[in-house]
């Protein structure tokens, strides 16, 4: 009894940091070293170099740049996925489907990276909507995205 109380108080106390605090889009423009729209074109998991967690890497055809420098794909790594019959599930990492629209905010520049915000930095275009945000257009999204990245 005495120790599922103290592992009760330790999560308490753990658990809500664990979390991904909800960010502006000014502070995802902040954060991030470039943002893109693209088509998800590829999503292939492995297991890392030690084989003690599954890391997915996702191919992202750009089609626009909306912040930093301009790149025909990208390649944007998220932890968690599917090797073989084992799936490891990371719950605030970002879920990308194959031929999806994305606007992703990433954290660096180069070649490959991570998203900004974990999946609060990453909208799925359906149609001209933003499916993570009602009511939101895709030419509203993307116009605010400019304006704020602009003043950076």
């Amino acid at each position: 009894m005495r120790y599922s109380s103290l592992c009760a108080l330790v999560l308490a106390l753990v658990v809500p940091d664990l979390s991904v605090r909800p960010l502006s889009l000014a502070q995802l423009c902040e954060g991030s070293g470039r943002v893109v729209v693209g088509s998800v074109k590829s999503i292939e998991s492995a297991w890392n170099d030690t084989h003690t967690r599954i890391e997915t890497t996702v191919r992202v055809e750009v089609t626009e740049t909306l912040k930093g420098s301009a790149a025909s794909s990208v390649l944007v790594t998220v932890p968690g996925g599917t090797v073989g019959n084992v799936t490891q599930h990371v719950g605030d990492a970002p879920v990308f489907s194959a031929g999806e629209k994305v606007v992703c905010f990433l954290r660096r520049e180069s070649a490959s990276s991570e998203v900004y915000g974990w999946f609060r930095g990453k909208f799925t275009v359906v149609g001209d909507s933003i499916r993570e945000i009602k009511g939101q257009t895709y030419a509203g999204l993307r116009s605010s995205i400019l304006s704020l990245c602009e003043k950076k």
